[in-house]
């Protein structure tokens, strides 16, 4: 009994002695925090094999929902804590693909803080559903053959990268460069890259480029022209109107600089204003807009076989190209 604690071995004896639970010594929060003490908890009073005469289990049950309670107190801000803590999450490629590929299935694996909304300025730290959404429409067979196969592609925005690890590892992209404006977000990138066996290939790159800024060879990783990009992809990036200005200037970058380029942009639909800006920004330009997918079309109710995603609020999928002879 030496080895442990001395509050840990305190609160042993009076749970032995069945006190009411109003009357135990709890460990202080400081103490409480501790993962030595939390073992040691578990290992003296509530492991299967830590009694010979162990309490009524309503009395445990009671015992135990007390120190619950007040970890949970001791933590500044336990949603906070968690929203901050990176773990790997692996995303399913959906049907059809897995019915091509059903042995193993196709999954990219990220290290990523879903619950954290935006840390440092930027909100790449998350995979949304609009990036969960417009890979789940590249994986179609027609969408894939259309937009993918053997083209080169730069993201804008790639956030945790789903979207552009996902073309190159099996979407079948020639090239895929992911650019995202913050540099810790593209430190996030190459890690991701090593994690999903892409590190050190050449089917993909990431670089900083920021909207609004001018774009050269050396930004887009392509000085000799020789990567010809055929599609520019964007998810969850129209959500600040603040950002559709040098987000759009970045688009007539690259539609100047490689013609015949078309964008897909997926938006979700949390002010329709904003849309309406990024709509009209792109008619300035004298860009086309439509409307390709929606997650209110028909048909995507059926269950999801991966990349599993909400549907509301409402999803959109915009392309994006030049309207006028270069």
């Amino acid at each position: 009994m030496s080895t442990f604690s001395p509050e840990i071995n305190l609160l042993r004896r009076q749970f032995l002695q069945l006190l009411d639970p109003s009357a135990l010594n709890v460990p202080e929060s400081q103490v409480l925090k501790r993962p030595e003490i939390q073992n040691q908890i578990y290992a003296l009073m509530f492991r299967d094999d830590s009694l010979q005469y162990s309490p009524p289990s309503r009395y445990r049950l009671r015992v135990l929902k007390l120190l619950v309670t007040a970890l949970e107190n001791a933590m500044d801000d336990p949603d906070e804590d968690q929203a901050q803590r990176k773990c790997y999450v692996t995303y399913t490629a959906p049907s059809p693909l897995l019915a091509e590929n059903s042995d193993p299935p196709p999954t990219v694996t990220l290290l990523e803080s879903p619950n954290l909304l935006a840390s440092s300025g930027t909100t790449g730290l998350r995979t949304w559903e609009a990036a969960k959404y417009l890979t789940t429409f590249l994986c179609l067979p027609k969408n894939q053959a259309r937009y993918i196969n053997g083209r080169a592609v730069v993201e804008l925005g790639a956030g945790t990268g789903l979207v552009s690890l996902s073309c190159a590892k099996w979407l079948g992209a020639r090239y895929v460069l992911a650019t995202d404006g913050s540099g810790d977000v593209v430190d996030g990138l190459a890690e991701s890259m090593f994690l999903n066996g892409l590190d050190g290939t050449e089917r993909i790159d990431s670089q900083v480029v920021k909207w609004g800024h001018g774009l050269d060879g050396e930004i887009l990783k392509d000085e000799e022209g020789e990567k010809a990009y055929g599609l520019v992809l964007g998810a969850d990036v129209t959500f600040d109107d603040r950002l559709i200005t040098p987000l759009v200037s970045t688009l007539h970058g690259l539609f100047d600089r490689y013609p015949g380029i078309e964008a897909l942009v997926a938006a979700t639909v949390r002010n329709e204003e904003t849309l309406d800006t990024f709509v009209k920004a792109c008619t300035s330009r004298r860009f086309a807009t439509t409307i390709i997918a929606s997650s209110t079309d028909q048909g995507q109710q059926e269950p999801q076989l991966g990349l599993f995603h909400s549907l509301t609020p409402e999803i959109r999928i915009y392309g994006v190209r030049r309207d006028e002879p270069r």
